[in-house]
């Protein structure tokens, strides 16, 4: 699966709609196409990782991961992808590539000075179902995706324990629990390519202090993350992450998030309050786990909203392939336009962690609906026929929260049935193959807001050798 695929929005609920219409691609270079991708999903994916120095002093070691996916498509947007997104989006390819070098040198008291840079370079082939390669030819670029420095305390303080305190800053990684509300700080899709892939993760800056001693974790940062110029939401948040852990699997976190410098005014100086628990198993109940989070977000009189979602899973751990049960609920609520307040859920930089977390379905999640306004449902069933081979079955039914926010037009609130059956291979240590096959149904909110009645199908292969 990918690591990366976020974007940041504030009451977005639909990607890019009636922009002008372009030529149907013709069916027998689509096939032929489909076939030759379904080629390169394999065979492009060249990996070589190794370490460059490594001794007592410290190591210094490359970086290189390349992903490739391609996909296929009949009737986008319910039949109506040259009227919602402006091209019909039947057939595109991704591909991205990261190279650098990491390092890290031991001083006394086993404290550690360590960083790394990295240069990533994505494109897209063709033009993706979430219309935001209209517009550009073969999208794709190339910059800077890490670029930071840290310290690590070592024994330095051993009540404490190894390596306790952790001091880091620049272009990095940063993720709050699942990703619900904090997973990447970058931008993917659009001029830049690769938008399913979304190799970029990174937040623009970053200053992230970490105290972690026993079952206690102190997190404090500052993040700076870009988001698409769609959107208008690139911003700065500092906070504070606490999580307690009972047992290696049992989790309880509580985050404080302040969002400013951004150009959305309804956002910008938001306050967020985050809870969330992680029980792996249930006490008494060691088939059962528990997985809940709940944000609520304010500004003044002027903002106010909520946002969360419960699942619970059932494994069957002596039963061949080790199937597991899972239903979730998430409800992010959706702006009143009868109210004076804004109410419309800001889902942040969420991102993907697993699969349908937080891509809420591979083919609605991915290219129609925002984590705001909406009520989602999920029944999914994973198993493991073998132990490089996992399957999943997912189910999802969409409801939107407050109809007229999504759009003047739209009344009803039932949106969208979506089925997605997912197989992951594990060929080697550092090489992975994704296949996915989904259909999504439209409701009658789909009807309305996109104008199509008829189902979509979507398909894909993705390939990933990374470190």
């Amino acid at each position: 699966m990918s690591a990366g695929r976020a974007f940041s929005t504030s009451g977005f609920t639909g990607y890019a709609k009636g922009v002008p219409k372009l030529r149907p691609a013709n069916s027998a270079k689509l096939c032929f196409k489909i076939g030759i991708c379904s080629l390169l999903v394999v065979s492009s994916c060249v990996f070589a990782d190794y370490e460059i120095v490594k001794g007592k002093y410290g190591k210094l070691a490359a970086i290189l991961n390349i992903n490739t996916a391609a996909f296929a498509e009949a009737n986008p947007w319910f039949g109506k992808a040259q009227d919602n997104i402006g091209d019909t989006a039947n057939f595109w390819w991704e591909f991205s590539t990261e190279a650098g070098l990491k390092a890290s040198v031991n001083f006394f008291g086993d404290t550690e000075l360590y960083g790394a840079y990295s240069f990533i370079y994505a494109q897209t082939v063709g033009h993706d179902a979430s219309g935001l390669s209209f517009g550009y030819d073969n999208p794709g670029f190339g910059y800077t995706e890490k670029a930071y420095a840290g310290w690590r305390s070592g024994t330095l303080f051993p009540t404490l324990g190894k390596n306790a305190i952790d001091i880091s800053g620049g272009r990095q990684n940063y993720q709050i629990g699942s990703g619900f509300l904090i997973y990447t700080g970058a931008t993917n899709g659009g001029i830049e390519g690769a938008y399913w892939i979304g190799p970029r993760t990174a937040f623009k800056e970053t200053v992230i202090g970490r105290i972690n001693s026993g079952p206690t974790k102190i997190e404090v940062f500052h993040l700076v993350f870009d988001a698409a110029k769609e959107f208008n939401e690139a911003g700065s948040t500092n906070g504070v992450n606490l999580e307690f852990t009972l047992t290696s699997k049992n989790t309880f976190g509580f985050t404080y998030l302040h969002i400013y410098n951004t150009d959305n005014k309804i956002i910008d100086g938001l306050d967020v309050f985050d809870g969330r628990v992680d029980i792996t198993p249930l006490p008494f109940w060691p088939q059962f786990t528990l997985n809940a989070e709940y944000a609520f977000e304010q500004k003044g009189s002027e903002f106010q909203s909520n946002g969360g979602f419960a699942k619970i899973s059932y494994e069957f751990k002596n039963t061949r392939w080790t199937p597991t049960v899972s239903f979730r609920f998430a409800g992010l609520q959706g702006d009143n336009p009868d109210t004076v307040r804004d109410e419309g859920f800001t889902p942040l930089t969420y991102g993907m962690s697993e699969w349908g977390t937080w891509f809420q379905g591979e083919i609605i999640g991915e290219y129609v609906l925002a984590n705001s306004n909406l009520f989602s449902y999920l029944v999914s069933l994973s198993a493991k026929p073998t132990k490089t081979l996992g399957m999943h079955l997912f189910y999802y039914h969409f409801n939107i929260d407050q109809s007229e926010s999504l759009a003047d037009n739209v009344t009803a609130h039932n949106f969208a049935d979506e089925v997605d059956l997912i197989a992951d291979w594990q060929v080697l240590d550092s090489l992975s193959l994704s296949a996915v096959l989904a259909m999504a149904i439209p409701g009658e909110a789909a009807r309305q807001y996109t104008g199509g009645g008829q189902t979509w199908f979507h398909s894909m292969l993705y390939a990933s050798w990374s470190l």
